[in-house]
């Protein structure tokens, strides 16, 4: 059986040795079902070191996922709602995901709340905002001048309705694609003891006639 060079980086074998995270492609966010901050790695096999393809992995420092999180949602990619802010940003989203921004207070400030509570994926925002509505709408206020903050106080609540419907619809979906991939595993399976019934019973039949 043929086996492909990234099956060996995906199955997480113990002989395959990714690299640090590269800087290029940058690391971004994936949304649901992945929804996760993920980086590139190179890729080696066994003790020769062999080369594999590049594979993408959860990126393994929380502030690198905290920032690049904070990019995503600011640009509306893990709440939609949050692109009714963007005309209004004092920054432009991208900048939250570059180290060099943090020492800027309104990204610092939005990337260190992640960083601190490691909300780094629409599952673990959800999270906070089921016991904390109020979770990150100080440190998003610091992004929209003081004439948006009316707007970003009526909008908030819908921004926090709309993430945790969002992640409920995910859920549900991934749920529905387990069911259906285990009833194709019961029907393969069923499949193949049928089969295998069938050459017992065949080979029976086989052996009755020979004793005849």
């Amino acid at each position: 059986t043929a086996v492909e060079p990234e099956w060996l980086a995906q199955c997480g074998t113990p002989l395959a040795v990714f690299s640090t995270p590269l800087p290029e492609p940058p690391p971004a966010y994936a949304p649901p079902p992945t929804d996760s901050v993920l980086a590139w790695h190179d890729v080696a096999y066994g003790r020769h070191a062999w080369p594999l393809p590049r594979c993408l992995r959860p990126h393994p420092d929380v502030p690198t996922r905290a920032a690049v999180f904070a990019s995503a949602l600011l640009d509306g990619r893990v709440v939609p709602g949050f692109a009714e802010l963007r005309p209004q940003l004092l920054t432009a989203p991208a900048l939250a995901a570059k180290p060099e921004m943090r020492g800027v207070a309104r990204v610092g400030e939005l990337v260190g709340a992640l960083a601190a509570r490691k909300v780094t994926s629409l599952a673990s925002l959800c999270a906070q905002w089921t016991v904390s509505p109020s979770y990150l709408r100080e440190q998003v206020a610091a992004w929209v001048p003081k004439a948006a903050h009316s707007k970003l106080a009526n909008l908030w609540p819908r921004l926090v309705k709309g993430a945790l419907d969002a992640w409920q619809a995910a859920q549900q979906q991934q749920a529905e694609v387990a069911a259906q991939q285990e009833r194709k595993l019961q029907r393969a399976i069923a499949k193949q003891q049928a089969a295998e019934d069938a050459a017992a019973a065949e080979a029976g039949e086989g052996s009755g006639s020979d004793s005849e």
